[in-house]
């Protein structure tokens, strides 16, 4: 008579048992053109970037300035057709006016003392 064979339980699990036969070379799947490729960061790449970040910083600081002086150049000759429009308008008598700024005191010092010189000129500029 033949002894019944008891039935035992597995030791491991099943992905236990399928890992223990693991073999690294063998169940590889990143290889060929599936493999990994890490990219390397040299060091001159870093700096290279912060050069290109500079070059574009100082172009961007040029245009603003270029922009900012011809907005000022277009105020600036506003400005000056303003003022001399406003001194024809005061002054219409007076011819080829080079400098405007000269012109100018030279009509408020006009007169003999302070207070009548300026009373003179407000009250030419009050009469227009």
């Amino acid at each position: 008579m033949t002894a019944p064979v008891e039935v035992t339980e597995l030791e491991y699990s099943v992905f236990e048992t399928i890992s223990r036969g693991f073999d690294q070379s063998t169940i590889n799947l990143l290889q060929g053109a599936f493999n990994v490729q890490e990219r390397s960061i040299k060091q001159g790449s870093a700096w290279r970037s912060v050069a290109v970040l500079t070059v574009c910083a100082f172009v961007l600081h040029l245009l603003v300035l270029m922009g900012q002086a011809v907005y000022l150049d277009v105020q600036a000759r506003q400005m000056d057709a303003e003022a001399r429009q406003m001194y024809a308008s005061i002054y219409p008598n007076d011819r080829n006016v080079r400098d405007m700024r000269r012109r100018w005191q030279n009509h408020l010092r006009k007169g003999g003392g302070v207070t009548g010189e300026f009373m003179t000129l407000f009250v030419e500029t009050t009469k227009n």
